[in-house]
């Protein structure tokens, strides 16, 4: 295969929506001959110090280069203000691998949030608030989100930015981890799958403690900090939400009063988004943050690694072969390293609920690229679905679209042996059109 070689270019720097941040001294040079690869580097300013999600596209002449988020590496989410690189593989986009030369590119740098990186949802006044505060900066608070406070009192989600990636597994992927429960699915044929609105999702599991104060009640104990487990489906969107059509579902379900108590702030600040659990793709396009790899750390499965253990999942999760203390203990969030999103534990800790059940009523695999991928149910099953692994969960069942079958009628009190009593949920912010 040729090696699309970039000839003429142009690099333009475009100042940001968000006045206060712009983006200076563009600089873009192919790697050639070495390789194919492109480096775009770049300065981002911003006298407030906040952080930023940066974009860049690519035209030759008129024609549009369509990416894949996972054709870039480097600084693009959450960057700070300061000198920057990212790295574009031209080949993992749609330039044909029989045109050898790019005669007239350009691209463009651009900072195109509006100070609303983060969304804060202040619980602390407890279940019985009429009303949570709902806040929005672009600038974390001194230490990071990774506080105590962010944990227990405050829910934190991170806008996700629309985009274009790559869903299903590779084929060394299946080679490698061949046991995979449902490895043939729908869920795991390889395509391209476009966001096209931005969301918002936890930047931790649901706590217990985030979950007295929203629906439950109850006092600070050693438990705080911890994920939500032993969650059914039923619990967080009603019994027969599985069959419903998006967005319904059922009064006083954990969903429904969480919206009740931020309602007005989101139409005022948010229109036409509310809380629920993230579908499939969204959860998946949150999971690898930017990459394309099968850890969201940049890193593929290690060649000492089996479907048991992998050493490279050890930095960024808590699962079955790095958790001794056994089932009758888990972990407080945040103690491995987040992805490039700043999302914690999306490998491992908890199984994470979505919302979609994926089943197309024949089992007939999806093929080619899909837009805003919602999957309902279809043929009368009462199937749900868990993402990401759990601390009971080996190495193949934490990779990223990983997926977990469970029956929605079950009322999920499971002995501490079965996986699913590692059970969790980490809430989304989504437009109620997907």
């Amino acid at each position: 295969m040729k090696k699309p070689i970039i000839a003429g270019f142009v690099s333009l720097s475009v100042a940001a929506v968000l006045a206060s941040a712009t983006v200076e001294n563009v600089i873009v040079r192919q790697q050639w001959p070495w390789s194919s690869k492109v480096n775009i580097d770049y300065i981002l300013r911003d006298p407030s110090g906040g952080t930023h999600d940066v974009k860049v596209e690519f035209k030759n002449g008129s024609e549009v280069i369509e990416t894949v988020s996972g054709a870039f590496s480097g600084d693009r989410f959450g960057v700070r203000p300061g000198e920057h690189t990212i790295v574009w593989d031209p080949s993992n986009s749609s330039v044909s691998s029989d045109r050898k030369v790019l005669t007239d590119v350009t691209a463009t740098v651009s900072v195109p949030d509006d100070d609303r990186l983060y969304m804060v949802i202040d619980l602390e006044a407890g279940k019985d608030a009429e009303s949570f505060p709902v806040s929005f900066t672009n600038a974390p608070p001194s230490g990071g989100w990774n506080q105590d406070e962010y944990k227990t009192t405050k829910l934190v989600m991170r806008r996700i930015p629309a985009q274009t990636f790559s869903m299903g597994f590779t084929d060394a992927e299946k080679a490698r981890f061949a046991s995979l429960e449902y490895l043939n699915w729908a869920a795991y044929t390889r395509r391209a799958v476009t966001l096209t609105k931005d969301f918002y999702i936890a930047i931790f599991e649901t706590t217990t403690f985030q979950s007295k104060c929203i629906s439950s009640g109850g006092v600070h104990n050693e438990y705080d900090k911890k994920p939500l487990r032993q969650v059914s489906y039923a619990s967080v969107r009603g019994a027969n939400a599985h069959t419903t059509a998006w967005p319904d579902y059922e009064k006083d379900s954990f969903v429904d009063k969480l919206n009740g108590k931020i309602a007005a702030s989101l139409a005022e600040q948010l229109p036409g988004y509310r809380i629920d659990l993230p579908s499939y793709a969204q959860w998946v396009c949150a999971c690898r943050g930017g990459v394309d790899t099968c850890f969201n750390n940049g890193k593929s499965f290690s060649p000492d690694g089996t479907e048991t253990k992998d050493d490279n999942l050890n930095a960024l999760a808590i699962y079955k072969n790095n958790w001794p203390a056994g089932y009758e203990q888990w972990e407080d969030v945040g103690q491995k390293e987040p992805n490039a999103f700043g999302l914690y534990d999306m490998h491992g800790n908890m199984m994470e609920l979505i919302r979609d059940v994926m089943w197309n009523g024949n089992g007939t695999p999806f093929t080619g690229a899909q837009i805003d991928p919602v999957v309902h149910q279809t043929d009368g099953n009462s199937w749900i679905w868990a993402c990401g692994g759990g601390t009971g969960t080996e190495a193949k069942g934490c990779i990223c679209g990983a997926l977990k079958r469970f029956d929605t009628k079950s009322n999920m009190t499971y002995s501490s042996g079965d996986e699913r009593f590692f059970t969790g949920f980490r809430l989304a912010c989504i437009h109620m059109g997907k």
